[in-house]
């Protein structure tokens, strides 16, 4: 019905979408969108994990809390992308709104 036909005129036009490293959060590994920690930066009160996700050129940063003090290089984790937050953009790399 209309629900359609609205997600259509929302996506037309999209070419890339982000998401801020503050918006993507952790979740079990089986039950989330799979990816493997490259690098973990543990800096006090939050911690920046550099994941690779398959299927993406490029790695994907996620900005989470002390929970994740113990992961690891090498670890394998799910991610919960926070879509209230997403980002579209155009060919030409403008922000949709």
């Amino acid at each position: 019905g209309d629900e359609l036909g609205v997600a259509q005129a929302h996506c037309a036009g999209v070419q890339r979408a982000g998401l801020r490293a503050e918006h993507l959060q952790l979740g079990p590994a089986g039950q989330a969108i799979p990816a493997q920690v490259v690098l973990a930066e543990h800096l006090g009160d939050v911690s920046i994990l550099h994941l690779r996700v398959d299927g993406l050129e490029e790695l994907l940063n996620a900005k989470v809390g002390t929970a994740a003090n113990h992961i690891m290089a090498g670890d394998r984790v799910g991610l919960l992308p926070d879509t209230d937050w997403a980002l579209a953009f155009d060919a030409n790399g403008r922000l949709l709104n």
